[in-house]
């Protein structure tokens, strides 16, 4: 019986060089097999040279992008196929110097952000690991430190006592094996994290419509000043808090439960994707309030998924270890 064409298999009447891209592909997705002799409608034609396939296409193959496929023989409605195996990858696999990706049953060629992300994710670190730019100095904030340190004692005791704050950001795990503060260290420990991310900043504004915006604010410093000034600032400006009774006590209730937009804006700063140029935008209206970061769910879980247990795939681990 012929299997369908989908995410892992894929048909082609006879083979071509070209065709290493979507070995390439199905390496850096989830591993597939190429079938020679078959075509589009998935009729089995069969393979002429089937015993010279056989002896080059793992050398090609191999020679090309450094893969070692296995390549079978296997009869199929009474015809010869050739059936190359390609296994998923932990490492990166390119052709002639490109990177492709297996989409449903298309080859898509990375290029840009998409290869930047892939060659990220491949290497088994997140952007908030990496070393920050070499020519430019980390400035710590002494006030912000001295905070973290406080609110921190009963999670990391350690840090109480620890006065060098180069050593204490390495115990943190926010310096490179080289030494050199990482994205995270600039993001949550710096004076002015601005200069390395000009877009590492919230907007928050208040609008009567799309169009129109009547107030706005910009809250920029390190991610632990951001926190706090992003919810005072909304409780002091742009949120109300009606005034009830309960028999002689006064009580001043945010009009969003305090504890959930907290929560909400935490995730914003720790999951959002700083590699892009776009900030974390807060739109208050009158019968609402959005959030709206840059940065995708992990491919493997869902909206779905959110609302059940699911394993947690932080975007930016310093970042959530850290909060």
């Amino acid at each position: 019986m012929i299997p369908k064409e989908d995410q892992h298999i894929e048909f082609k009447m006879l083979w071509k060089e070209d065709f290493l891209k979507n070995v390439c592909a199905f390496a850096n997705s989830k591993g597939g097999m190429i079938y020679i002799g078959i075509n589009d409608k998935g009729e089995a034609n069969g393979v002429d040279n089937i015993t010279k396939l056989l002896e080059t296409l793992p050398n090609i193959i191999n020679q090309k992008t450094g893969i070692i496929p296995s390549v079978l023989i296997e009869k199929i409605e009474g015809k010869q196929i050739v059936k190359i195996i390609v296994q998923a990858s932990s490492v990166p696999i390119s052709y002639n110097g490109r990177y492709y990706l297996r989409s449903g049953s298309v080859v898509l060629e990375l290029e840009g952000r998409k290869l930047s992300d892939f060659l990220l994710q491949k290497s088994g670190n997140t952007w908030d690991a990496l070393a920050t730019y070499p020519n430019r100095e980390f400035e710590p904030d002494h006030e912000s430190i001295n905070r973290f340190k406080k609110l921190s004692y009963d999670r990391l005791p350690f840090a109480q006592d620890e006065n060098d704050v180069h050593v204490l950001i390495d115990k943190l795990n926010l310096l490179t094996p080289a030494l050199r503060p990482t994205n995270a260290a600039i993001l949550l420990f710096d004076k002015n994290p601005q200069r390395f991310f000009p877009q590492a900043v919230v907007k928050i504004g208040r609008f009567i419509n799309e169009a129109d915006i009547v107030s706005s604010d910009i809250i920029e410093g390190n991610l632990f000043q951001q926190a706090e000034n992003t919810m005072s600032i909304l409780k002091t400006k742009y949120l109300l808090s009606p005034i009830t009774y309960e028999g002689i006590h006064r009580r001043e209730l945010l009009e969003y439960p305090y504890e959930a937009l907290r929560e909400a804006i935490f995730n914003a700063l720790i999951h959002r994707d700083y590699n892009t140029t776009s900030a974390i935008q807060i739109k208050i209206y009158n019968n609402s309030l959005s959030i709206t970061n840059e940065g995708k769910l992990p491919p493997e879980i869902t909206i779905a998924d959110l609302r059940r247990e699911h394993l947690s795939k932080p975007r930016n681990k310093l970042l959530a270890d850290i909060f």
